[in-house]
């Protein structure tokens, strides 16, 4: 089955390499690998914040991180935002629904098609604009993530 365009944020991209992180490493891992058989885009956004995050937190060392992100870019689209989608995250932050950071991820990624994002982030919110944010370790596990997480979640 396949599933819309969809995006993973910093943080799941985090745990995939993360093997400390225990299941959400394991899950993580396993939803970027079968992000491959679906319309998955990463944003420059994201990628960005992973290598920051992996980095200054001693998780490894930047040119294995950057090995780690060239390898993603290489296999998945990579969306970067425009003045557009800058407008229209500053119209979300004017309207108290966002911070500037998770407004222009989602403004990037609406204009790019992109409805659904992946990420344990964003304060409770489950749709910004036109995008649906799903936590993938919630539990239960979302319906809407049946073909992710088939394999990746635990057997309950």
């Amino acid at each position: 089955m396949a599933i819309d365009r969809f995006s993973l944020d910093a943080g799941i991209l985090f745990y995939a390499i993360d093997r400390s992180a225990g299941e959400k490493h394991r899950m993580a891992s396993q939803l970027v690998a079968r992000a491959l058989d679906g319309d998955c885009i990463l944003s420059l956004q994201a990628v960005t914040e992973f290598m920051a995050a992996v980095t200054q937190k001693g998780k490894m060392p930047s040119n294995e991180a950057a090995q780690i992100v060239r390898d993603w870019i290489s296999i998945f689209p990579v969306v970067s935002p425009t003045a557009a989608d800058l407008d229209a995250a500053l119209a979300l932050v004017t309207a108290g629904r966002a911070a500037l950071a998770e407004a222009m991820l989602v403004a990037c990624l609406q204009a790019h098609e992109c409805h659904l994002l992946l990420s344990e982030d964003f304060a409770g919110k489950s749709k910004l604009g036109q995008v649906e944010i799903v936590n993938p370790f919630a539990r239960p596990a979302p319906k809407s993530l049946a073909f992710l997480l088939e394999e990746a979640g635990s057997d309950e």
